[in-house]
């Protein structure tokens, strides 16, 4: 368990939950978007 393994292994993780989070906002807008396009 030394800290600085422990800091590598957690940048990547926070990269992914950080991106995953970016996506999800992204794809949620494109629903958004393509719903009141089709409504409209």
């Amino acid at each position: 368990m030394e800290p600085r393994k422990r800091a590598a292994s957690a940048e990547p993780s926070n990269l992914i939950n950080w991106f995953s989070f970016a996506l999800g906002v992204w794809g949620l807008g494109l629903l958004v978007w393509v719903w009141l396009g089709r409504r409209g």
